[in-house]
């Protein structure tokens, strides 16, 4: 199984993938969320371990510099930078990680439902 381990203290390396991160701790029941996003989290997995079959590729790079510049943008009451949320980063890094050969993205497209008051930052 493909995991993401954090260092226990400090900031994660500069390219940390959070979305396997957020995935593993879905599958193992860490982080208690709804059928779909367990069958969400499972796919991302899956779709790791048979990535070279696949006509896309996982680039946890890629991700995470989307991830830092969303992270940079003010919140619009404060003005202050907004970290996001390790499920924000997951729909972040699954939407901008996941590339074809040429650079293109797997999934240009999202339906993203939250219940109110959860950091509904892709309004």
């Amino acid at each position: 199984m493909v995991t993401a381990t954090r260092p226990a203290v400090g900031r994660p390396p500069k390219n940390y993938d959070w979305a396997t991160e957020y995935a593993t701790k879905v599958v193992s029941g860490e982080i208690i969320t709804s059928k779909k996003n367990i069958a969400s989290a499972k796919r991302h997995l899956d779709d790791l371990k048979v990535q070279n079959t696949l006509n896309y590729e996982w680039r946890p790079d890629r991700a995470a510099k989307v991830i830092k510049f969303v992270e940079m943008l003010p919140d619009t009451k404060t003005g202050k930078p907004m970290p996001l949320m390790l499920f924000q980063k997951y729909i972040v890094g699954s939407l901008y990680g996941w590339v074809d050969s040429e650079g293109n993205r797997r999934f240009t497209k999202a339906y993203i439902s939250t219940a109110r008051k959860q950091g509904n930052i892709f309004a």
